[in-house]
């Protein structure tokens, strides 16, 4: 039976199938069979090219959907059926999150955890050993095996209160300008700083010598983080435009003022990511 409680979902070329593997959910390329990437588009196909190979299915999130994900693993205590319905148990804490954000909410494919869906961002994901929440740059395992039926809501206030307990070092957002009194002063200032800096040249022209912790190679958001890293010293509504400049300059996609303002509040606060 079709699931139109995630026909939101569905509208977006988003979709992976995916494999276990080495006890490993690996995104699949539907198209090609081959492995798809978080950060690649052109690996995702339209909710209907999937489950055709693979009864497996899961959505990528990206900056390009209004949607966040909050995976409880291992939340769901026992099942048992009355009148024909099944009636899950749930632990407390788990429960507590369900109330709280009451959204779309699907079991998981190992019948232990919890996905809830809801529309929103936060600005970085949350890892904790209860639970976790993703925005972007995350496939998650789709079901279309709801808990209860609810449609997908918004809750971008709840998704702020629980970032501002939970977020990542709990960095207190700055707040800064969005505007800056001299342009032209803060380019020159921009330029000074890239002749002088061979690693200002190595963020500008993407040759930094790392690779992150998950096998990816860097994307616009590690450059975002090494800039605002190099300029710590500049008042943060400098940064900020320098940030948006390079992007704008390099014709890479413009980031919300938001995530960018978190970037330079880490770098402030000598929060690591």
């Amino acid at each position: 039976m079709e699931n139109n409680l995630i026909k939101e979902l569905k509208k977006y070329k988003a979709w992976v199938d995916w494999r276990l593997i080495d006890d490993r959910k690996i995104p699949i390329n539907p198209r090609t069979g081959k492995a798809a990437s978080t950060v690649d588009s052109s690996t995702w196909s339209e909710f209907w090219e999937t489950g055709l190979k693979s009864p497996n299915r899961g959505f990528v999130l990206s900056d390009d959907d209004p949607f966040t994900c909050i995976d409880l693993d291992k939340c769901l205590i026992s099942m048992n059926v009355v009148d024909g319905e099944r009636n899950w148990e749930v632990n407390k804490r788990a429960t507590e999150i369900l109330f709280y954000l009451d959204s779309y909410t699907e079991i998981s494919p190992s019948h232990t955890g919890l996905h809830i869906w809801v529309k929103g961002k936060i600005p970085a994901a949350i890892k904790r050993s209860d639970f976790e929440i993703y925005s972007t740059k995350r496939y998650i395992t789709v079901t279309e095996n709801p808990l209860f039926n609810s449609e997908i809501q918004d809750r971008q206030k709840q998704l702020d209160a629980i970032y501002a307990k939970y977020g990542k070092g709990r960095v207190e957002m700055q707040e800064i300008d969005l505007d800056i009194d001299n342009e032209e002063e803060c380019t020159e200032e921009l330029r000074s700083v890239y002749r002088k800096s061979q690693r200002m040249r190595d963020i500008w022209n993407y040759k930094l010598a790392f690779v992150k912790a998950d096998g990816e190679t860097p994307d616009e958001s590690c450059y975002d983080i090494a800039l605002a890293n190099l300029l710590r010293d500049w008042p943060a509504e400098k940064i900020l435009w320098a940030l948006k400049f390079r992007r704008n300059q390099l014709g890479v996609k413009p980031k919300h003022n938001k995530a960018l303002i978190l970037t330079i509040s880490k770098v402030k606060q000598g929060v690591e990511d």
